[in-house]
């Protein structure tokens, strides 16, 4: 028997309806849960005098509860004279010094030999930042090795790009953790430097 009129339009609402539900799933992914801090953070480090890398480290973590990441690759914000060299992740337990010299070498640790012992061992537990698998709720130090390509002094960058990868998309966090790479950091040369940073943060 045919359809009446009421109940043709009724089955075509149903059909349209049933249609968006794809359109419906697509819009409920969840939001990536790699958290890099957002809070500014300066990181003032010493400036390698034979060519090798610094290494700068924030604290990192999967704040999902139940899916992993994966890291693809790491970019400075606003960078003023400085190259990412490599990067690494490391468990809490076994970290890299910030303002540590990349690749670490035993000479570097002349006045603390035990310190130095444990910096080496620490640096063979690295883990490669395309390979760095967080597990839900992991916290790893993830390690940015930066170098100068100026002869200038106080050179930084205001922030760090993340790029990884979770539930099946390429996704990308941005943080505020900045660095200065001086000559000598602790006579605070640099002050203006970090002044502007903490005034103008790179990610709003």
């Amino acid at each position: 028997m045919p359809l009446s009129p009421s109940h043709s339009r009724r089955w075509r609402a149903v059909l349209v309806s049933l249609a968006a539900l794809p359109l419906l799933v697509a819009c409920t992914v969840p939001a990536g849960t790699f958290n890099a801090g957002t809070s500014a953070l300066v990181n003032g480090i010493l400036r390698a005098q034979d060519g090798r890398g610094t290494a700068n480290g924030i604290m990192t973590t999967n704040d999902s509860t139940s899916s992993p990441l994966t890291l693809q690759s790491v970019e400075l914000i606003d960078s003023h004279g400085l190259e990412v060299v490599d990067a690494f992740t490391f468990s809490p337990e076994a970290q890299l010094p910030v303002g540590a010299r990349v690749p670490p070498r035993a000479a570097d640790y002349e006045d603390d030999p035990e310190h130095g012992r444990e910096v080496l061992a620490n640096w063979e537990n690295r883990v490669p930042v395309n390979q760095s698998v967080f597990a839900p709720r992991e916290a790893r130090l993830l390690v940015v090795v930066v170098r100068a390509t100026s002869p200038e002094d106080c050179l930084y960058a205001k922030g760090l790009r993340v790029n990884y990868r979770q539930y099946g998309r390429d996704l990308y966090v941005e943080s505020n953790a900045a660095v200065i790479l001086s000559y000598d950091p602790v006579n605070d040369q640099c002050g203006a430097v970090s002044d502007e940073i903490f005034a103008h943060p790179a990610v709003g």
